[in-house]
């Protein structure tokens, strides 16, 4: 929701934000056919690890950097997407029983698009308290702490 305010105050309009979310949008064509060809052993480690692809288009936004520098770093944010969806929808439909695949689905998206409007309704309010640019920093850095999160070995329980 940020993106479109930096477009404006900083990197020309409407135009410039075209640019970097076509980069995106060629990020995440590009990221579907590399996962046409892309068969890691380790598919959810692969996905969360495309996660942090996303990192560094908002820091660039933050700073700003230029247009072709953000729009660059858009098209990687897409290809990480594109990678995560593909890798998370095929380990899904491994590993869940054919009869409960469409209930655990509905679940993955209930819990995937009630978190979206509330980050993106959140962003605003933030970005007036902190300050844009405090915002996308802390955007990547809750990013980075979150999927690293998700890295962490369990510990073994009794």
């Amino acid at each position: 929701m940020l993106g479109p305010d930096v477009a404006q105050r900083h990197l020309g309009g409407a135009g410039p934000w075209g640019v970097i979310l076509a980069a995106q949008n060629v990020g995440l064509v590009a990221g579907g056919l590399l996962a046409l060809r892309f068969r890691p052993r380790r598919m959810l480690l692969v996905a969360t690890i495309a996660i942090f692809f996303g990192i560094p288009e908002l820091v660039a936004l933050g700073i700003p950097l230029p247009v072709l520098a953000i729009a660059g770093f858009a098209l990687l944010t897409g290809v990480g997407i594109e990678t995560f969806g593909v890798l998370w929808d095929t380990t899904m439909q491994q590993e869940i029983p054919t009869d409960k695949l469409s209930r655990v689905y509905s679940y993955d998206a209930l819990g995937s698009f009630v978190l979206i409007p509330i980050g993106q309704a959140a962003s605003g309010p933030v970005a007036d308290a902190v300050g844009t640019r405090a915002t996308l920093f802390g955007g990547g850095a809750r990013r980075r702490g979150d999927t690293a999160g998700t890295r962490r070995p369990r510990r073994a329980q009794a």
